[in-house]
């Protein structure tokens, strides 16, 4: 119980911003915007905005930093109900007969019966949806396709005394019974001006969908697509939770570091100048002179090896590494900006970074495909070169390991 708690505390988002996207059959976005917020485990309606038309004006009814729970339906989305597989690409030849399997992504709702719900989306869609969102600065903690969501909404629709009902939203009619979802079908948007009551507010019923993807990434039980960018996105995000309060604390510090130097700086300036003035004959005087600018030198050259004079990118590398990794390579290591080994013949241990280098060691299952992960991260305009150090069969093993350095 505590260690959830202290997840929730760390990772989760206490007000979460659920947004539907739906596109059209012409290929235009329509958003609906739901704010929620949990306190003392209430979750409530905070603010919601309907029909907004571009991403842009969607940025503009968003505070800074807001995380986004999304949920994609219309055109590029497909759901039915078929007979649960254990292979998803054998779930999506059977909603799209000759169709590469490996250009969709798979999300699963088990409705009972051995049967689940099968939503797809192109890969290639989902990622120009994604990139819409990166290019405004809005971070996604969750995305899902289909108006499934709904389904921690089961105590707010239900109906009184009935164990099996239908409930229609947003062009979708979902079947319950015994208290989760049963069934699906498409239907007619036919309660576009009905409202209901949530969290004490009126908010009209089309919104639900929104709102059901904030409340239950809320709730802590949210279907997700099955897609390596969801993962990402929600990692960096908490990364960036956890990771700022520190970054401000060092941010501080530095600060502070930075006004004491000044301020040494500008007292060593003056001693120079002073003893410039009085040097004369005084050799003593001069070797004291020569020694503080030396000390000056000294630390503006460490500072210079230590990189701390350079912006950070390691996050960029990091992600854009993992985005090219195919299926059959396992990563073992992977160093951005290696430590160089100490220096031992100096009094005190000196530590540098390589700031031009990235190592990456692991196993790869096929030639192949690592010839062509190595074509593709060459073709990264980041990357100056790339050394392969080894391929070479692991002992005792089927696998092959491999060591590469990337130069920057």
């Amino acid at each position: 119980m505590l260690k959830k708690k202290l997840h929730t505390l760390l990772f989760e988002p206490s007000t979460v911003a659920g947004v539907e996207m739906i596109v059209s059959s012409e290929g235009q976005s329509l958003f609906h915007l739901t704010i929620l917020n949990r306190k003392n485990s209430v979750i409530s309606l905070q603010s919601f905005e309907q029909d907004i038309k571009s991403i842009e004006n969607l940025k503009q009814h968003l505070p800074d930093n807001l995380p986004i729970s999304l949920v994609i339906n219309g055109r590029d989305v497909q759901n039915e109900k078929v007979k649960s597989e254990n292979n998803h690409k054998q779930i999506i030849r059977k909603i799209l007969t000759n169709a590469n399997e490996d250009e969709f992504y798979l999300q699963r709702l088990s409705v009972g019966d051995n049967n689940i719900i099968a939503s797809i989306i192109r890969k290639q869609t989902l990622e120009s949806i994604v990139q819409q969102f990166e290019k405004q600065n809005i971070p996604l903690v969750n995305i899902s396709i289909g108006p499934f969501c709904i389904g921690a909404l089961y105590p707010i629709i239900k109906e009184k005394g009935q164990d099996t009902f239908d409930f229609s939203v947003g062009g979708h009619q979902l079947t319950f019974h015994n208290h989760s979802i049963h069934d699906y079908k498409e239907t007619a948007d036919t309660n576009n001006g009905t409202m209901m009551n949530v969290s004490g507010k009126e908010m009209p019923q089309k919104l639900l969908i929104a709102f059901a993807g904030g409340f239950q990434q809320l709730s802590g039980t949210p279907i997700s697509l099955n897609a390596p960018l969801v993962k990402v996105h929600r990692t960096q995000w908490q990364q960036k939770r956890l990771f700022r309060p520190l970054g401000y604390s060092i941010l501080g510090l530095f600060l502070l570091l930075s006004f004491t130097n000044v301020s040494l700086f500008g007292y060593l300036n003056t001693e120079v100048k002073s003893l410039s003035r009085k040097v004369g004959n005084k050799q003593d005087q001069l070797l004291y002179l020569e020694s503080l600018k030396e000390q000056l030198e000294i630390k503006k050259k460490f500072l210079q090896k230590a990189g701390w004079l350079k912006p950070s990118r390691t996050s960029f590398h990091a992600y854009r590494i993992a985005r090219t990794i195919p299926k059959t390579i396992y990563l073992e290591l992977l160093s951005v900006h290696p430590q160089i080994k100490d220096i031992q013949n100096t009094s005190k241990k000196v530590y540098r970074h390589e700031t031009d280098k990235i190592n990456i060691k692991g196993i790869s299952r096929d030639t192949d495909a690592f010839n062509t992960w190595i074509e593709v991260i060459k073709n990264e305009k980041w990357v100056k070169k790339v050394v392969v150090e080894y391929y070479r069969e692991r002992s005792r093993s089927i696998n092959t390991e491999f060591s590469i350095q990337l130069f920057i």
